[in-house]
């Protein structure tokens, strides 16, 4: 077995003697407090232990010592005997960082403490059990999916001979991990082998393996293949779902290619988990562990607003550099100015954004942008009509599909109206997708102004930066993309006058199918420059 021996944590430590302490009081209640006197409370605890050990083994003093005091590693029956003696779960006090891990690439590094996604860590370890062979984890970047499999891997190690975690952020070709696994899994005996030889491995051995960054090696949109030289990787996870006696985790932003084709042929061997943002009740540990406070109100609203861990973490640590880390003035009103800025901590959030965001196709980069400019759900056919270039029926079936259950960007609720639909993105995707129009934006007007040439593919082109039909929202947009796209172009142009020239002769070159948007944009540009 890869783990044999466990050992107590701290944190442990403290767990224990809190249960031994309840249990002294029911256990004097059960004998006689002579008794009690006569043998001490770690003889008898040791004695009760006996009973749980699968061995029914005698558990020394010096073991005890060894286990209580010394927290040293001890075998591995025997701790988890000594824990349910005391009604302690042993997965909750035992010390992980000394596991025996096959690793290739960069190991994550744990959070500590883990916090929340309870009920994702139930839901993985049943399936687990069950035997599924293959489970796929997906969801957003900084969703917490590595920090999930990794406590996933502390908490099940033990049903397992050997632990494996691959990372793929450095792309490593399939040959190079091949040889690595096999020669770690024949102990040496083997230095390099075939893709059937390494699942004969993962037959012969129980192994709990954990492929990160699966993103990594397939292509941007529209493609959404394999990349050269990766193709063989698709095969391997063909065969993930096949019979061994292993489980694979996949972990990525989204589904990997053939995901329709696989799910048929890997029938009951494979689960998918899509891991989405946090929930205030079952993950408010989360906020407590890195230190925000507010009322129970604006807690709630900040988990609601920020749901990603890692872009709270984020903001935590600015928070603390300030020293005020209540929460209060990130869920008021002025809230949507968070990411206007270009300091180093909204930078990191946007860059995730961007990263996600690149890997869009074109359509549902533009359904993202209408549904963050409406900022109020949309029905589907509100977005085919808005759309500036026609799209079929099956064509926005499987953008908005893809955006919602491969991505987990896009949000879908039922309305009264009988089967139907509508859409629309959370308040942190609706802040960081606006000021990602407003980036580009500004750099394609700016562009278009200096060379007097419009692109059809521009987004003041294809959008409209304010809604008509709603007087508040109009308002709203105006203040939050226009106003904020007009003071980007000025410190690009700081000649106001002439900028708004510049503005009005692009405008005198709109065609009858490029103006449908892009002559009210400019209008109202003008106008804010006035």
């Amino acid at each position: 077995m890869a783990r044999r021996t466990r050992r107590l944590s701290e944190q442990g430590k403290e767990l224990i003697k809190q249960a031994k302490d309840r249990k002294k009081q029911e256990w004097q209640g059960e004998r006689d407090n002579t008794a009690l006197i006569k043998e001490s409370f770690d003889e008898e605890w040791r004695r009760r232990a006996r009973e749980f050990h699968p061995s029914r083994i005698y558990i020394t003093e010096a073991t005890f010592k060894r286990f209580r005091w010394y927290r040293q590693a001890i075998e591995e029956d025997t701790f988890i005997a000594l824990c349910q003696a005391i009604d302690v779960n042993p997965d909750e006090v035992t010390d992980y960082t000394d596991l025996d891990i096959i690793c290739i690439g960069d190991l994550p590094e744990a959070p500590k403490p883990f916090c929340g996604r309870i009920s994702g860590l139930k839901t993985l370890q049943q399936w687990i059990v069950a035997g599924k062979r293959l489970i796929i984890l997906n969801g957003r970047a900084g969703i917490g999916k590595t920090a999930l499999a990794y406590q996933l891997m502390k908490q099940i190690a033990s049903q397992f001979e050997f632990l494996i975690w691959i990372s793929l952020d450095a792309e490593p070709l399939l040959d190079d991990v091949l040889n690595q696994l096999i020669c770690s899994l024949s102990k040496g005996k083997e230095r390099q082998g075939s893709l059937t030889d390494l699942m004969g491995y993962f037959n012969q051995y129980r192994c709990f393996v954990v492929i990160d960054n699966w993103e990594t090696i397939v292509a941007d949109a529209p493609s959404r293949r394999y990349r050269a030289d990766y193709e063989n990787y698709g095969d391997w996870l063909k065969r993930m779902y096949g019979k061994h006696k292993s489980c694979f985790i996949l972990i990525g932003r989204e589904q990997p290619p053939d995901m329709a084709s696989i799910k048929v042929k890997a029938k009951d061997m494979l689960q998918e988990y899509q891991l989405e943002g946090l929930r205030y009740e079952e993950d408010k540990e989360i906020l407590k562990a890195e230190g925000l406070m507010g009322t129970e109100a604006e807690l709630k609203q900040f988990i609601e607003i920020y749901n990603n861990p890692l872009i709270l973490k984020i903001l935590a640590e600015t928070m603390r550099g300030t020293g005020n880390t209540n929460v209060k003035r990130y869920v008021g009103e002025k809230s949507v100015t968070l990411f206007r800025g270009d300091d180093d901590s909204v930078s990191g959030i946007k860059d995730e954004f961007r990263s996600e965001f690149r890997r869009l196709s074109r359509l549902e980069q533009d359904i993202v942008y209408w549904l963050a400019l409406w900022r109020i759900p949309a029905s589907w056919q509100q977005i085919q009509h808005s759309l500036f270039s026609p799209v079929g029926v099956y064509e926005l079936d499987s953008a908005l599909a893809s955006l919602i259950k491969q991505r987990s960007i896009v949000k879908v609720r039922d309305i009264d109206l009988e089967d139907s639909k509508e859409y629309y993105l959370d308040q942190l995707t609706t802040q960081l997708a606006t000021a990602s129009l407003v980036e580009q934006s500004c750099q394609e007007l700016s562009n278009a102004v200096q060379q007097q040439e419009i692109r059809s593919s521009a987004i003041f082109v294809s959008h409209a930066f304010v809604p008509s039909g709603h007087t508040e929202l109009e308002k709203e947009q105006t203040r939050r993309v226009i106003a904020r796209i007009a003071a980007c172009l000025l410190r690009q142009i700081p000649n106001e006058v002439q900028l708004q020239q510049d503005l009005q002769t692009l405008s005198a070159q709109l065609t009858a199918d490029s103006a449908r948007y892009a002559a009210e944009n400019i209008e109202r540009l003008v106008a804010a420059l006035s």
